[in-house]
């Protein structure tokens, strides 16, 4: 029996329908930065001034732009003002800013959410206060006016990235910091460093009625998994898989987001459309089983694997309609194939001249960034297309992955 792990969503009770990957913290990074590009600024502006800054959007609190802001639960929120009523110091906000000095939050989401709630929208009404009980079922606007004024005379302690700050120092930073709490995503991290075009596309071939057929409508967009899946296809088609040489799964995603920001409109719909085109052929051959882990007699249906997503998106994205056609004819034997390449059954020679003698195909599903890993599994599938689709026998599988890609 597989047992596979899922990711939660971001309020850690639910799952969200995308296998767990075990090796995203373990990047390599290939050009050290310099520690003189980290420009920081610290300052204590008042939550007055805060809310003013959340009121006019010049702090981001859009729940497509990171995940929702409105996870805290009325305890924690009340508590959170009780401390302010307390003169209890908050923790430290961590934000990054742009060129036009809007904040990005990196670190505090809730906090400002909850003050936005309480003071701003004034939705928010006082519960289970632990010291203050007086104040229980108060409405800011409730407070006696010294109160308020404490509140909003708060000086908490902001650090700043500043937009001189390298992205790739940027990410760095947003990940050091992200390590308690509810901490955002890889890709929460992505969309927020480097939107515009390309955060506008993701959005919407996430939202598309073809990827939601493919997928089978299973993965929760709550921290931006979909998204994800989305541009590992964008980076792979449009970066062939050799490209990847670098233990660095998250510049490679970046770097792609990069290039689409800046690409034409139009070689862009090639992409959409191509992507769209994927998705259908994937529903069509492997209806809901696509992109997940299979087993002999076993009709359970796993969750979204992201590098079976990638690989079999790509691999299928390049054939054409007669190999379609006579893939899905061959449905079938493509799976028993399939799945006794993901249980290990073979090592085939072509595998061994990569000196992938150590990997399985199960372990390069699972250790996504590594550069073999990522090589191999984009090998064995489109040498598993191209032996059903010559009809090869079993015994000769994979011979022609050699020259593929590089050792």
């Amino acid at each position: 029996m597989i047992e596979i792990e899922e990711e939660l969503t971001s309020d850690g009770l639910h799952k969200s329908g995308i296998e767990r990957e075990f090796d995203d913290d373990n990047s390599e990074i290939s050009n050290p930065f310099d520690p003189n590009d980290i420009a920081i600024v610290t300052k204590n502006p008042s939550i007055d001034s805060v809310i003013k800054r959340i009121k006019h959007k010049e702090i981001e609190l859009n729940p497509d732009f990171q995940r929702k802001g409105g996870i805290w639960k009325i305890k924690e929120k009340s508590r959170l003002i009780e401390s302010l009523l307390l003169n209890i110091p908050l923790p430290v906000f961590y934000v990054a800013a742009d060129k036009d000095d809007n904040w990005i939050v990196v670190d505090g989401l809730q906090r400002l959410t909850t003050l936005k709630e309480y003071i701003q929208d004034k939705t928010l009404v006082l519960k289970n206060l632990e010291f203050l009980t007086q104040f229980d079922g108060f409405e800011f606007e409730a407070l006696p006016r010294n109160m308020q004024r404490r509140i909003l005379e708060t000086e908490p302690v902001f650090h700043i990235i500043q937009p001189t700050t390298p992205k790739t120092v940027t990410r760095t930073i947003f990940k050091r910091i992200n390590t308690s709490g509810l901490p955002l995503s890889a890709q929460e991290i992505r969309h927020a460093l480097y939107n515009g075009k390309v955060t506008a596309l993701l959005k919407e071939l996430s939202e598309c009625e073809e990827f939601k057929l493919a997928t089978n409508n299973s993965i929760s967009d709550d921290r931006m998994a979909d998204r994800e899946c989305v541009l590992r296809y964008l980076a792979f088609s449009h970066r062939s898989p050799e490209t990847y040489k670098n233990k660095d799964l998250d510049d490679f995603l970046s770097t792609t987001m990069e290039a689409f920001n800046v690409m034409s409109d139009e070689h862009i719909d090639t992409y959409r459309q191509r992507f769209k085109k994927a998705m259908r052929n994937c529903r069509t051959i492997f209806g809901v089983k696509a992109f997940r882990k299979q087993v002999f007699n076993n009709e359970r249906l796993f969750p979204i694997s992201k590098a079976l997503f990638e690989t079999w998106s790509v691999v299928i994205g390049n054939c054409n309609d007669s190999e379609i056609e006579r893939l899905e004819k061959c449905y079938v034997h493509l799976q028993e194939r399939f799945i006794r390449l993901l249980n290990g059954y073979h090592l085939p020679s072509a595998v061994n001249n990569f000196n992938y003698r150590s990997l399985d195909f199960a372990k390069a599903i699972q250790q996504t960034a590594d550069v073999k890993s990522v090589h191999f599994r984009f090998a064995a599938v489109q040498s598993l297309v191209d032996d059903v689709l010559q009809g090869r026998p079993e015994e000769d599988i994979y011979t022609d992955c050699i020259g593929l890609f590089g050792s």
